[in-house]
């Protein structure tokens, strides 16, 4: 079984001002934390989705062990870069789909999920939970890459969550890391400050 992670990493950060995976977490770029939470987990290859400053994002991964792909149409919501993801992921048995931004969610988070997906069982949507609620990231079986490659829109893969909720396998991770998304500055502080940056 092989998985691979695609981080979505393009968007405009819009409601933060400035790109927010550039910030500033304890001496590295916010995109290097997601990044090598994600690269010491159980994946097998990172695949990292740039658009908006797709130079700044690549030059602060430069030392990590991730393919990238571009987004041209990244103006366009989330939905555009989780089709590129796909399109370069296509031969692998699952997608891990992670957010740029959520540099608290763990290794251990991500190895959890993993353990958990059972394609002959029918265990090919895992989602983690915090206190009840859906969080992110979430693990696609590769029955799902048709669909996920025909997103429109900005709401990325919720709609599909939706629609397949009876087969959603939720693992509460007692960690709202899964729940946390640098969107806003106050948001980026919050992150920071469990971070104790």
């Amino acid at each position: 079984m092989k998985i691979a992670a695609l981080v979505l990493a393009a968007g405009t950060s819009s409601r933060m001002g400035s790109n927010k995976l550039l910030a500033d977490m304890g001496g590295r770029p916010l995109i290097m934390r997601t990044v090598q939470n994600i690269l010491a987990s159980q994946v097998n290859k990172v695949f990292v989705v740039t658009g908006h400053q797709s130079d700044e994002v690549k030059a602060a991964l430069q030392s990590e062990e991730v393919e990238f792909a571009y987004n041209s149409e990244f103006a366009s919501g989330l939905a555009s870069s989780v089709r590129e993801g796909v399109a370069v992921a296509k031969d692998f048995d699952g997608v891990l789909v992670c957010l740029g931004d959520m540099p608290l969610v763990s290794p251990q988070i991500l190895d959890k999920m993993i353990e958990t997906y059972d394609f002959a069982q029918g265990r090919d949507l895992v989602v983690p939970t915090y206190e009840g609620k859906f969080g992110n990231p979430v693990l696609w079986g590769s029955r799902y890459f048709p669909e996920l490659a025909a997103l429109r829109g900005d709401r990325g893969a919720r709609e599909l969550i939706d629609r397949y909720r009876e087969r959603v396998i939720g693992i509460e991770v007692g960690d709202e890391a899964v729940a946390l998304d640098a969107d806003t500055p106050e948001a980026l502080a919050h992150i920071k400050s469990i971070a104790g940056f």
